[in-house]
Protein backbone atom coordinates (compact mmCIF):
# COMPACT_ATOMS: atom_id res chain seq x y z
CA UNK A 1 0.00 0.00 0.00
CA UNK A 2 1.33 3.38 -0.84
CA UNK A 3 1.48 6.12 1.68
CA UNK A 4 0.24 8.99 1.36
CA UNK A 5 1.59 12.32 2.81
CA UNK A 6 -0.49 14.15 5.13
CA UNK A 7 -0.84 17.88 5.93
CA UNK A 8 -1.42 19.11 9.81
CA UNK A 9 -4.08 21.29 10.18
CA UNK A 10 -3.76 25.06 12.79
CA UNK A 11 -6.61 21.96 14.66
CA UNK A 12 -4.29 19.07 14.90
CA UNK A 13 -6.16 17.44 12.19
CA UNK A 14 -4.22 15.72 9.24
CA UNK A 15 -5.61 15.70 6.03
CA UNK A 16 -4.11 13.99 3.32
CA UNK A 17 -2.41 15.66 0.67
CA UNK A 18 -3.95 13.31 -2.39
CA UNK A 19 -7.50 12.82 -2.56
CA UNK A 20 -9.97 10.63 -4.85
CA UNK A 21 -12.56 12.83 -6.13
CA UNK A 22 -15.62 10.94 -7.00
CA UNK A 23 -16.78 13.81 -9.86
CA UNK A 24 -18.60 12.27 -12.32
CA UNK A 25 -17.99 8.33 -11.31
CA UNK A 26 -21.77 7.25 -11.72
CA UNK A 27 -23.24 5.95 -9.10
CA UNK A 28 -23.18 2.36 -10.23
CA UNK A 29 -19.53 2.40 -10.16
CA UNK A 30 -18.81 4.88 -7.08
CA UNK A 31 -18.48 1.37 -4.41
CA UNK A 32 -15.79 -0.35 -6.69
CA UNK A 33 -13.87 2.96 -7.76
CA UNK A 34 -14.00 4.08 -3.85
CA UNK A 35 -13.18 1.22 -2.56
CA UNK A 36 -9.84 0.93 -4.88
CA UNK A 37 -8.80 3.72 -4.12
CA UNK A 38 -9.01 3.03 -0.44
CA UNK A 39 -7.08 -0.34 -0.87
CA UNK A 40 -4.67 2.29 -2.95
CA UNK A 41 -4.02 3.97 -0.20
CA UNK A 42 -6.30 6.84 -0.59
CA UNK A 43 -7.41 8.04 3.16
CA UNK A 44 -9.04 11.56 1.63
CA UNK A 45 -12.59 10.99 -0.68
CA UNK A 46 -13.82 14.26 -2.22
CA UNK A 47 -17.65 14.13 -2.77
CA UNK A 48 -20.70 15.80 -2.97
CA UNK A 49 -24.47 15.86 -2.74
CA UNK A 50 -24.60 17.12 -6.47
CA UNK A 51 -22.55 14.25 -7.67
CA UNK A 52 -25.26 12.46 -7.08
CA UNK A 53 -22.96 9.33 -5.39
CA UNK A 54 -22.98 9.84 -1.77
CA UNK A 55 -24.44 6.58 -0.76
CA UNK A 56 -22.41 4.96 -2.54
CA UNK A 57 -19.31 6.80 -1.32
CA UNK A 58 -20.38 5.87 2.15
CA UNK A 59 -20.78 2.34 1.24
CA UNK A 60 -17.29 1.98 0.29
CA UNK A 61 -15.81 3.58 3.23
CA UNK A 62 -18.48 1.00 5.45
CA UNK A 63 -17.32 -2.31 3.75
CA UNK A 64 -13.76 -0.95 3.90
CA UNK A 65 -13.04 -2.00 7.52
CA UNK A 66 -11.31 0.81 8.06
CA UNK A 67 -11.99 3.07 10.92
CA UNK A 68 -14.05 6.24 9.90
CA UNK A 69 -11.22 8.20 11.49
CA UNK A 70 -8.74 6.86 9.58
CA UNK A 71 -10.63 8.32 6.29
CA UNK A 72 -11.00 12.25 5.27
CA UNK A 73 -14.27 13.10 3.76
CA UNK A 74 -14.69 16.11 2.48
CA UNK A 75 -18.23 17.34 0.87
CA UNK A 76 -19.71 20.13 -0.67
CA UNK A 77 -22.84 22.31 -0.44
CA UNK A 78 -24.46 23.44 -3.38
CA UNK A 79 -25.37 26.82 -4.85
CA UNK A 80 -28.86 26.88 -3.46
CA UNK A 81 -27.82 25.50 0.10
CA UNK A 82 -26.26 28.66 1.22
CA UNK A 83 -28.72 30.30 3.53
CA UNK A 84 -28.74 28.89 7.20
CA UNK A 85 -31.58 26.76 6.60
CA UNK A 86 -30.99 25.24 3.54
CA UNK A 87 -27.38 24.90 4.38
CA UNK A 88 -28.51 22.59 8.08
CA UNK A 89 -30.98 20.51 5.33
CA UNK A 90 -28.58 20.15 2.90
CA UNK A 91 -25.73 19.04 5.62
CA UNK A 92 -28.17 16.64 7.20
CA UNK A 93 -28.67 14.74 4.24
CA UNK A 94 -25.19 14.64 3.27
CA UNK A 95 -24.59 12.75 6.77
CA UNK A 96 -27.49 10.17 6.33
CA UNK A 97 -26.69 9.49 2.46
CA UNK A 98 -22.78 8.72 3.60
CA UNK A 99 -23.85 6.81 6.78
CA UNK A 100 -21.58 9.30 8.98
CA UNK A 101 -21.99 10.90 11.88
CA UNK A 102 -19.67 13.67 10.55
CA UNK A 103 -17.67 14.83 7.72
CA UNK A 104 -14.27 15.91 7.90
CA UNK A 105 -14.71 19.79 5.57
CA UNK A 106 -17.81 20.70 3.97
CA UNK A 107 -16.85 23.14 1.62
CA UNK A 108 -19.21 25.80 0.20
CA UNK A 109 -18.99 25.48 -3.18
CA UNK A 110 -20.58 28.17 -5.87
CA UNK A 111 -20.20 26.86 -9.26
CA UNK A 112 -21.51 29.72 -11.48
CA UNK A 113 -19.01 32.25 -12.10
CA UNK A 114 -21.72 34.73 -12.00
CA UNK A 115 -22.50 34.05 -8.50
CA UNK A 116 -18.95 34.77 -7.31
CA UNK A 117 -19.76 36.59 -4.79
CA UNK A 118 -21.56 33.54 -2.75
CA UNK A 119 -23.94 33.81 0.22
CA UNK A 120 -24.49 36.87 2.39
CA UNK A 121 -22.30 37.00 4.97
CA UNK A 122 -24.47 38.69 7.15
CA UNK A 123 -27.20 35.91 7.00
CA UNK A 124 -24.61 32.68 7.48
CA UNK A 125 -24.18 32.63 11.05
CA UNK A 126 -21.76 29.32 10.94
CA UNK A 127 -24.65 27.73 13.25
Amino acid sequence: MTSIPGITLNNGQTIPQFGFGVFQIEPKDTVAAVSTALEAGHRHIDTAEMYGNEAEVGEAIGRSGLDRGEVFVTSKLSNDAHEPDEARQAFEGTLKALGTEYVDVEDITVLNKDERTGPDPDKFDGR
